[in-house]
This record gives structure tokens, C-alpha cells and sequence, in this order.
């Protein structure tokens, strides 16, 4: 009988352990991968394309540049993908790159996190959600607030002349400045449709 008993409960926790512990998930991992080149590619074609702007016609030109360049460059990226990237953040300038209500969960964690001591550069977050009926994959990375991106993002009384007025024509709801370095700045958002 105790033999019984004991068979039973491994079978139990076998059974428990197989449907409540995560398991190793190759498709996952590899949508992780590419997420993390694609950022690669879109991080570097900005930050090239912003310093472009900035040495061959100052800080100003930086703004129009994100208003016109970036979202070219960000379609770019992606466009033989089947993944998708955007840029996000809790403090916008363009509001076509506010959150979803998932990634406003992920910014908050993001904030904790840092606020507890993780650096930034591994402020990272995957899962797989299902909305409306469609699964997707999603993956997200901090963007850290650099020294350069204060020219345009830092405090306001920091903000020259000339930028104060380019963002005041260009975007007159911005809430992106005050930050500081070492700040999030936002984040890149990554997303794969699951198909069925």
C-alpha cells in the first residue's frame, strides 16, 4: 500500500512539474536572438544617422531628423522580417510611439529595476501574450539616456535656444526632457505574430 501511495505522488509531482515549470522553448529563444540583431541594426542606423545630422549642421538638425528619418530607418530595419521593432517610452515626444499597455508594464519594471541596482544594459524582457485573439512574441530592451541624447532630452534649462523652439514648433505636447544620464530613456519593442 505504501508502495501505492508513493507511486502516486511521484506521478503527481511529475505531473505538476511538467505542466507548472517553464520548459526550454527553441522557437523562443531564437525570436530573442534575432530581436537582439535587430535592435542592433536599428540602434545603429539611428545613432549614425543623428551624428550625421549633428556635425554637419549642429543639434537642431537632430530633430528633424527623428521626425523624418527615424521612422524611414525604423521601417528599414524590418522590412524583410518577420519581425517587427519600434521605439517606446512613458515620457513621449511622437505620440505614434506610445506604449501599449503591455509595454507600459514592461517600462514600469524597467524603472523598478533600475531603481534596485540592475544595470541598465540588462534591462530586458520576453514573453509570448495573446491579444484579441492573436499570440504574439514580444521582446524588449532599455534604451539608456547618453550624454549626447541631452542636447535634446535634458533638462530644459539646459536646452538651447534653438532647440527649445524647433521642439516647441514640431512638438508642442513633448513631454521628453528632463532626463539625465544614466535615465530610461524608453525602449525598443520587438514583436512576431505566432501563426496558428
Amino acid at each position: 500500500m505504501k508502495f501505492i501511495l508513493l507511486v502516486a505522488s511521484a506521478l503527481i509531482i511529475a505531473a505538476v512539474f511538467y505542466f507548472y515549470v517553464p520548459r526550454h522553448d527553441p522557437q523562443q529563444e531564437q525570436f530573442v536572438a534575432q530581436s537582439a540583431e535587430l535592435i542592433k541594426q536599428l540602434g545603429g542606423g539611428l545613432k549614425k544617422e543623428l551624428g550625421t545630422a549633428i556635425s554637419q549642421h549642429g543639434v537642431p538638425a537632430a530633430i528633424q531628423t527623428c521626425k523624418i528619418q527615424a521612422p524611414i530607418i525604423t521601417a528599414q530595419t524590418h522590412a524583410d522580417s518577420p519581425l517587427t521593432i519600434r521605439r517606446t517610452s512613458l515620457k513621449l515626444r511622437n505620440l505614434n510611439n506610445a506604449p501599449d499597455a503591455w509595454e507600459i508594464n514592461v517600462l514600469n519594471k524597467f524603472e523598478q529595476q533600475l531603481a534596485q541596482g540592475t544595470p541598465i544594459e540588462q534591462l530586458t524582457f520576453a514573453d509570448v501574450t495573446e491579444t484579441n485573439g492573436r499570440k504574439q512574441r514580444r521582446f524588449m530592451r532599455a534604451i539608456g539616456t547618453q550624454d549626447v541624447c541631452l542636447n535634446c532630452h535634458g533638462a530644459e534649462q539646459n536646452l538651447t535656444a534653438d532647440v527649445k523652439s524647433i521642439l516647441n514648433s514640431e512638438y508642442p505636447d513633448d513631454l521628453a526632457t528632463g532626463f539625465a544620464i544614466g535615465d530610461i530613456r524608453g525602449a525598443f519593442s520587438v514583436s512576431q505574430t505566432i501563426e496558428n
